[in-house]
Formats: structure tokens, sequence, C-alpha cells
């Protein structure tokens, strides 16, 4: 038998009508399957899930969706863990189980390192801070033969070296040369005392530390600490200087004699 004359039996006919038949069915099982696999209809609006705690929230037996902690930043005045923002957002319709990615508030804010603003001018300092992440804090004048010049940097009254860790947002005073009302001074002579003695000796005469030498060897931290003056620039016999000048010192391990004029 031919193929035209086999699609002219009653066999054929039932073949066709089977399978228009079964196509709709097929149809229908394949849809009502993604229903239930993609939950179709068992939708929720998502609840305003901000300023609760995270720890909380997924201990919650109620909670019909995942929380995803997808970031954590710091707010002042705010408990770590509390929620700060969700994605989606709180109203939109999401099905039961979805993926929720929320921010919360971390304990400490992130730390970077602290960036050179001594020795370079108030204006450059600002753009640094402000670039950084830092707070500018209070500016103070003092005298010095350089205008505008920042002489030091100080974060809750404590000086901070180039290059330490510090909280970002942190505030951070400056203590900025000025030339206005400027006297001249008497440079004290600094042979025979240790570095720090040195320091607080030339603060209260109105005059800067400037470059430290250390002159001679030095084999352990102990040596460091015990140092003393042994010349300086410019000389106590140099006559009077501008308020808040530099005076450059060199230091010598206590080992070494020290000839103290």
């Amino acid at each position: 038998m031919s193929f035209k004359e086999f699609t002219k039996t009653k066999l054929f006919l039932y073949n066709v009508l089977g399978a228009l038949l079964l196509i709709p069915i097929v149809i229908w099982i394949t849809m009502f399957s993604i229903r239930i696999y993609t939950n179709h209809g068992s939708s929720i609006v998502l609840p305003d899930f901000k300023s609760q705690d995270i720890t909380e929230l997924k201990a919650s037996e109620e909670l019909k969706i995942r929380l995803i902690v997808s970031d954590s930043v710091y707010s002042v005045g705010t408990t770590p863990g509390t929620v700060l923002e969700q994605t989606p957002l709180a109203g939109a319709e999401v099905k039961e189980g979805r993926k929720v990615f929320v921010t919360v508030a971390s304990e400490h804010p992130k730390e970077i390192l602290m960036p050179k603003l001594v020795n370079g001018s108030i204006r450059k300092a600002k753009l640094k801070l402000k670039r950084m992440g830092l707070t500018l804090g209070q500016i103070t004048l003092t005298p010095s033969p350089y205008e505008d010049l920042v002489l030091s940097q100080k974060i809750d009254g404590k000086e901070v070296d180039t290059g330490e860790k510090v909280f970002l947002g942190s505030v951070v005073d400056l203590e900025v040369g000025t030339a206005s009302n400027i006297s001249n001074v008497d440079v004290p002579n600094l042979n025979g005392t240790k570095l720090e003695d040195a320091k607080q000796i030339l603060a209260n005469s109105g005059l800067s530390l400037g470059v430290v030498i250390y002159d001679g060897t030095f084999e352990s931290v102990e040596d460091s600490l015990s140092a003393y003056v042994s010349s300086q620039k410019p000389l106590d016999t140099d006559g009077k200087v501008k308020q808040g000048s530099f005076v450059d010192i060199w230091l010598k391990s206590a080992n070494d004699t020290i000839v103290i004029e």
C-alpha cells in the first residue's frame, strides 16, 4: 500500500485525531508543572526591613524570603547589624524564597592610611582630606615664617603619622602656620638634651623641630631612646630667628661622649 493510499485509511485519520488531541494535553501538563515549580500565584509583598536587626530577622520563622548581606557600612549612632538598605525595595511583589540583598551597619568604619598633610599647604590638605573621606576639624594658627603651611596633623589630640591606619570619616585637626604678627625669638641651647626634651624646649620657645639626624652607631632601640643632642642648626649663638622657625638637631648615642657647651 502506498503512502497516498494509507492517508485515506481510517487508521491514519485516527492517528491524526489522536495527535491533535494529545498536543493540548501535553501543553497543559507542561504549563501546570511550570506553575508548580515556580510557585506561581504564591507571591508576597516584601516588607520593610530597614532599622531591624539582621540576626533577629534571619531567626524569624515567619520570614518567607532569604536575606543575603551584600555589604556593611559604618553609620554613626546606628547599632551594628541594623539593616540600612534592601533590594528589592519594600512593597515589591516577590516569590516566596526569593533572595533579598541587604546592607547592614558595621561595628567599625573602614580603615584607611593617613595621607601626608604636614609640610604642604592648607589648600592641598583640604583637598586630600575630602578625597580620602576624612573630615577637616579644627584649624589652629601658629606663628611661623611659612604662611599657610601645615605643621602638624592630629586625631583626638594625638599626632598621626603619614601611613598610619585611621578610620574613614575621622576628624583631623590641623596646626597651620601664619606669618601675621610674627616676632623674633632666641634659639635655645639644646646640647645634651634628649629628643623629647628638645621638642618641649623648642615648643616653649615658639620654635619647631626640623630634621633629626642620628650621628654615629645605634645598635638597639634603647640607644635611640637614650640619645642626646650633640649639635644643632641654627646655634643658640646665631642670634634671634623668626618665631616658628625649624631647628635641626644631631643625636648621638648615650655611650658616646657628649660635649655640653
